[in-house]
């Protein structure tokens, strides 16, 4: 099988269907989010609808204790601030009524495209779904973050991008695309493998938080 070496690709998509099927066939009791006696988690105080009506547009919206199953996205803020939730001025009401899909940063945009195929109705997204001037809230949901994402489905992880406008998908160098060995001239084959570079990690590799860059420890 030829790896295409893009996270975008209709390959990645596959596979990444693929490991959530295998998930929620196999896992059982491994995977909480999904299989719980109690039927799926309650929903964070706010979380984003990114079903798909009339335009490609999304809303906020606040589940008063709904159950269900979502996503997360967990990315890097970077210098330039992203979309944000606050009082004042109060984006809260205005996000409540829709989010204009052209006034998304790229990396938001590009998770709810990998949202959708996997049929998620609600993604989280902290810049969004907490309010970023209302100290008593960012208090409160801020605690319940590792909640959060451990109650979520799967977290997308931004971790190739260090803000909220370069997106999630790219295109792997193609030293670290697997190719096919072949074996020498005269010698049978009896099975086919593949061989790539392996990924290094540098001494000063950063990895992105929810909250912002820091400094791996290992």
């Amino acid at each position: 099988m030829s790896i295409s070496g893009y996270t975008g690709s209709g390959q990645a998509w596959e596979t990444g269907l693929k490991w959530l099927k295998t998930c929620v066939m196999k896992h059982g009791a491994l995977c909480p989010a999904i299989f719980t006696p109690a039927g799926p988690p309650k929903l964070p105080l706010r979380v984003i609808d990114i079903v798909a009506r009339e335009s490609q547009d999304v809303r906020l919206v606040e589940t008063d204790g709904q159950v269900g199953h979502y996503a997360c996205l967990s990315h890097c803020w970077g210098d330039k601030q992203p979309l944000r939730t606050t009082l004042d001025p109060d984006t809260l009401s205005l996000y409540k009524k829709g989010i204009r899909w052209g006034s998304l940063p790229r990396t938001f945009q590009e998770a709810i495209i990998v949202a959708r195929p996997f049929d998620f109705q609600f993604l989280w997204i902290d810049s969004l779904c907490i309010l970023q001037d209302d100290i008593q809230d960012w208090r409160v949901q801020s605690a319940l973050m590792a909640e959060i994402y451990r109650n979520a489905v799967v977290t997308i992880a931004g971790s190739a991008s260090s803000g909220a406008y370069q997106g999630l998908f790219r295109t792997a160098d193609t030293e670290h695309i697997d190719v096919p060995l072949q074996p020498k001239t005269g010698v049978e084959e009896k099975g086919k493998l593949r061989s790539r570079k392996a990924l290094s990690q540098p001494p000063n590799y950063h990895y992105c938080s929810v909250v912002g860059c820091s400094k791996s420890d290992y």
